[in-house]
């Protein structure tokens, strides 16, 4: 006649997966021997804030001269991780601000330029600002032709 041995409770037996017993001592094991900054716990990453990306304008290329043959708008849309908190600055480089700048949607700005002979030799820059201050500019040299 055969015997089986059963373990105390009548179950069956499990193994520990390998590392659970080690894992499990850590928090004795850091605070025995003094260590300090032992953390006990998921560790959740903090994501790094991006600046906002440049993704296209109808008048490229950018960082170059723009030519104003008649009065026009220019279009820029930019990427961001929450496009809807972006801030956007146009200004120009005598005149300052430009007034008529406007959000068309997130992610989406524009300025109507009027082909005006005191712009020739400006530089037309916008600045898109998210919620965290990180920025990029593009700019434009004008040429205005008359």
């Amino acid at each position: 006649m055969l015997s089986s041995f059963q373990p105390p409770g009548g179950g069956t037996q499990t193994r520990k997966p390998d590392g659970v017993g080690i894992l499990g001592l850590w928090p004795a094991l850091c605070i025995l021997t003094g260590l300090s900054g032992c953390y006990f716990g998921p560790i959740n990453p903090i994501e790094e804030d991006m600046p906002p990306v440049f993704i296209s304008s109808n008048k490229e290329p950018v960082n170059a001269t723009m030519v104003i043959e008649q009065s026009t708008n220019v279009f820029v849309i930019m990427s961001d991780e929450d496009p809807e908190t972006l801030r956007y600055e146009w200004v120009l480089s005598e005149d300052g601000w430009v007034e008529n700048a406007k959000t068309v949607s997130p992610g989406a700005t524009q300025v109507f330029l009027e082909a005006d002979p005191d712009l020739d030799g400006q530089r037309l820059t916008l600045t898109a600002i998210d919620r965290e201050q990180q920025y990029t500019s593009v700019f434009w040299q004008l040429e205005v032709l008359r």
